[in-house]
Parts: C-alpha cells; sequence; structure tokens
C-alpha cells in the first residue's frame, strides 16, 4: 500500500489494556480488499504493553497515538478522529475484526448515496466460546423508513460505533466530538447530535465480527449508564416532552438503571413518570426489583423483558 497522506478511508482502533487483542484487529484492517486507508491505534493510557505490540508490527500506514491521561473510550475515540487524514473515520473496537471487504462495501454504500454524514453495516456477534448469538435487531431497524429519524433514534438505537460506524471527518465540526464526560454510550449520545445534523446510509451485510470477552467493558457498567442517560435525557428533554412514547421509552429506561443500581427514590421517581405515559410494564418491572435483592431482580427482569 502506498504512503497516501491524505487516505479515503481512516480506521481508528481506540484502546486500553488490550494486549491480547488488538493484534487481531489491526490484522483484520491490514486484509482489506480496499487499500486506501491509514490505521490509527488511539490509545487511553494502557497500563500493559498494547504500545510495545503495535509498534512491534510491520504494517503501512499504522500509527500510535496516546492520551496524556485517561478520558474514557470518548477521549480515545476523539484523538483517533483528531489524528485523521482521510475523507472517512471509520471505528474499529480493539477486541472487534472487520470482513475483509469491510471498507470495499463501505465505498461503494458512500458512493450510492452521495457520500452521507455517516453509515454502518451489521455485525456477528460472537461469545467467548466462538458461538454466534442470535441478533436480530438491525433486520428489525430501517431508519430509512423514518419520517423523523431524530425521533426515531431517541426511541429506539440499536448500534453503537462497534457496528462499522463510519463518519465524513468534517460532520465532526459541526456536531462536535464524542462528549468526554460521559464514561458510558457515548456513541449513543453522539448518534443523537449527528442524526440531527447529517443524513446517513446503512447495510444490513454482515461485515464485523464483534466478540464477548471476560475483560472490562463500558457498556456493562450500569452506574456509569445511569449517569450517561440521566446527562442525555437532559440534552434532549425539549423533543422527548413533545412525544409521549419518547416519555415513555425513556422514563422506563431511567426507571430500571436505577433499580439497577439501588437508587430507589429516583427509580420511584421515574417509575411514576412513565405510568403517566402510559407504561404499563414498568409496574412489572418495578414489583420485581420492590420484592427481590438487587441481583436477582436483576436476572427476572431480564427474563421478562424478553418476553414483553
Amino acid at each position: 500500500m502506498s504512503n497516501n497522506k491524505n487516505p479515503y478511508f481512516s480506521v481508528v482502533i481506540p484502546s486500553y489494556n488490550r494486549e491480547k487483542l488488538i493484534e487481531k484487529a489491526i490484522q483484520s484492517v491490514a486484509s482489506q480488499t480496499y487499500k486506501d486507508y491509514e490505521i490509527i491505534i488511539a490509545d487511553d493510557c494502557s497500563t500493559d504493553r498494547t504500545k510495545e505490540v503495535v509498534e512491534g508490527l510491520s504494517i503501512p500506514n499504522l500509527s500510535f497515538y496516546q492520551n496524556e491521561i485517561n478520558k474514557g473510550n470518548a477521549g480515545a475515540r476523539n484523538l483517533g478522529a483528531r489524528k485523521a487524514n482521510g475523507r472517512y473515520v471509520c471505528y474499529l473496537d480493539s477486541d472487534d475484526q472487520y470482513h475483509p471487504d469491510f471498507l470495499e462495501k463501505m465505498f461503494s454504500l458512500i458512493q450510492k448515496y452521495d457520500e452521507p454524514g455517516f453509515l454502518w453495516c451489521n455485525v456477528n456477534r460472537i461469545d467467548a466460546q466462538g458461538n454466534k448469538l442470535d441478533h436480530s435487531a438491525p433486520e428489525k431497524w430501517k431508519p430509512m423508513e423514518a419520517n423523523d429519524p431524530y425521533v426515531f433514534f431517541l426511541n429506539g438505537l440499536y448500534f453503537g460505533t462497534d457496528f462499522g460506524f463510519t463518519v465524513r471527518r468534517d460532520c465532526f465540526d459541526k456536531t462536535g466530538y464524542f462528549d468526554e464526560n460521559l464514561r458510558a454510550a457515548v456513541d449513543t449520545d453522539f448518534m443523537l447530535r449527528i442524526v440531527q445534523d447529517f443524513d446517513f446510509a446503512h447495510t444490513l451485510e454482515v461485515l464485523v465480527d464483534t466478540y464477548d470477552h471476560s475483560g472490562h467493558r463500558v457498556r456493562k457498567d450500569s452506574s456509569q449508564k445511569l449517569r450517561s442517560y440521566k446527562l442525555m435525557i437532559q440534552k434532549h428533554t425539549e423533543k422527548i416532552k413533545e412525544h409521549q412514547h419518547l416519555q415513555r421509552r425513556w422514563n422506563y429506561k431511567l426507571m430500571w438503571l436505577c433499580y439497577h443500581n439501588n437508587q430507589k427514590k429516583d427509580a420511584r421517581y421515574y417509575l411514576k413518570r412513565s405510568i403517566e405515559c402510559g407504561n404499563k410494564k414498568a409496574l412489572v418491572a418495578a414489583g420485581l426489583f420492590e420484592v427481590f435483592p438487587v441481583k436477582t431482580a436483576i436476572k427476572l427482569h431480564k427474563k421478562i423483558s424478553e418476553k414483553l
């Protein structure tokens, strides 16, 4: 591959203590059929040998950058975006892998839809034993059919940056970067902002493999998720108040996140607001947390949610 200073794609791989996983992610980019790209490792102050692993690889157009202090995944993603030279920035989690034709398919999609602001694809979910998990949400989710994409995204966001998220680099100038005040759901927050300003495209083709593992993942931190969603509901209060179904959706989510964190007073507040919006299933979920210990209630809530 030529040393192009202005590649079409900048593949940003945010990392934190991923010395055992990051090489596979990098190699999945190096194996792309489309060759006009650079790879940027945006490290968030790893304390393991991530830097040594990356610098030991003989791969063209691979750069390593590191934050001076740990800023969370938003800070790592922003570091990569600011260092990017490409027209489009693609995000790849350091524990995931692109299919060989990912960039080629993204390029075709970009040309088909006349360079949209952002785009994404479908993914395989693979558990720690290597089994593909049932993941039908993208097939059910067709935002192209929505009259108001902003409202549609507020109602149900089934994808994040791990869905091959690709954004035109100049979009950051208007939308801003990932919110570094958040430590969880930062992709949700960013999507809710960028969809207000830019068009998008997506494909249901599976082009990324995402892996579950025992390592630390911010998406599993319910306390950070609760804090993030409380901040997000403030950002979008005006639009949420315009639609009762959005009020049901957000009050219910904040209710169970509060219960997950044993914040019953706040949970009851969101329960009341959820019921006022006609969400009867909130009573079922609340009953579990009022009767059972938190860990037991969480398990029961998950089972019931799958059936509701």
